[in-house]
Formats: C-alpha cells, structure tokens, sequence
C-alpha cells in the first residue's frame, strides 16, 4: 500500500484548474446569451419587415381584384378588348402569388421568433 505523501501541488493545480473551468463556463454563457439576443433582435426585425410587406402586398391584391372587375365590365360593355381583360388578369394573377409568397415568409419569420423564444424559456 503506497499514501503519497506530498499532494499539495496536485491540489492546487487542480483547484487552478477548476476555477478556469468555471470562468470559461461563465464566458460560454455570456456568449450564448449575447447570439440568442442577436438572433432575437434579427428575427423580429426580420418578422415586422415581413408583416409591412404582407400588408403592402394585401392592398395590392385588392387593387388588383377591383382592376379585375373593372376591365371586366367594361370588356361585357363592349368598352375593351379582350388583350385589357388578359392584363388585367395577369396582373392579379402576378399580385396573387406575391400575396401567397408574403404570406410564406411571415409565417416563416413568425415561426422562427417563436421557436427562439422558446429556446429562451
């Protein structure tokens, strides 16, 4: 049976040791408070920018439904021709899919600041 006798540096250094393990666990957590409140800030920033440009893209598609309906009336009228009425429907049918793609990334935006905000929790 062998008892070391002189332990004493090994406990310092080992308590050094630790000490740096803390401080560098401290230095972690800080960083990964800072990324996740960068991200934070990013993501909403990201999610009001995508809800102004759902609403722009909602009047749009509103004004593109009452062009719509306008150039069809007047195409029943007899008052324009039937390339009028292919515009107009191109148009809404352009406007319709920037509506849906809008739709797409706000939700996307939504989601992700969401699940953020759960990692926060």
């Amino acid at each position: 049976l062998q008892v070391p006798i002189f332990t004493s540096g090994n406990i310092v250094t080992q308590e050094k040791s630790a000490v740096l393990r803390f401080q560098n666990a401290r230095i972690e957590e800080e960083q990964t408070q800072r990324r996740i409140t960068a991200q934070a800030i990013t993501f909403f920033e990201a999610y009001t920018t995508a809800l102004g440009q759902l609403d722009r893209q909602e009047e749009s598609f509103s004004m593109a439904a009452r062009v719509m309906d306008l150039q069809l009336m007047r195409f029943s009228n007899g008052q324009s021709t039937i390339l009028d009425l292919r515009a107009a429907q191109s148009g809404f049918e352009e406007t319709a899919a920037a509506l849906v793609n809008a739709q797409y990334v706000a939700k996307v935006a939504e989601t992700e600041l969401k699940r953020l905000m759960a990692a926060l929790r």
